[in-house]
């Protein structure tokens, strides 16, 4: 019988308090692998996020364009003429009584 399945008294409370399994022993050969950290993909997501919040918070930012206006041509008129004057009508007096 191979050591790897030879039978233990080892229940799962008492794996704790082995210091073979936290020192690297023997046993840590049966402990399974942990995974490497993906540093790359965590890093290419993060600039990935933060493009896409930049984008969205510059799109939001920019003020829509300005409606086109028709241009409006102002002419200046020359002042009018004086208009002559008339004189006033006469006042006429009532008969006398």
């Amino acid at each position: 019988m191979k050591s790897a399945l030879a039978q233990s008294a080892v229940t799962l409370d008492d794996v704790e308090a082995l210091p073979l399994l936290s020192a690297g022993g023997a046993q840590s050969i049966l402990a399974p692998l942990r995974a490497k950290p993906a540093y790359w993909p965590q890093a290419l997501g993060i600039a990935l996020y933060a493009a896409l919040l930049g984008a969205v918070a510059l799109n939001r930012m920019t003020p829509a364009p300005a409606p086109a206006e028709d241009a409006l041509e102002l002419v200046m008129l020359p002042p009018p003429a004086p208009a002559a004057e008339e004189p006033p009508p006469p006042i006429e007096e009532p008969p006398p009584p």
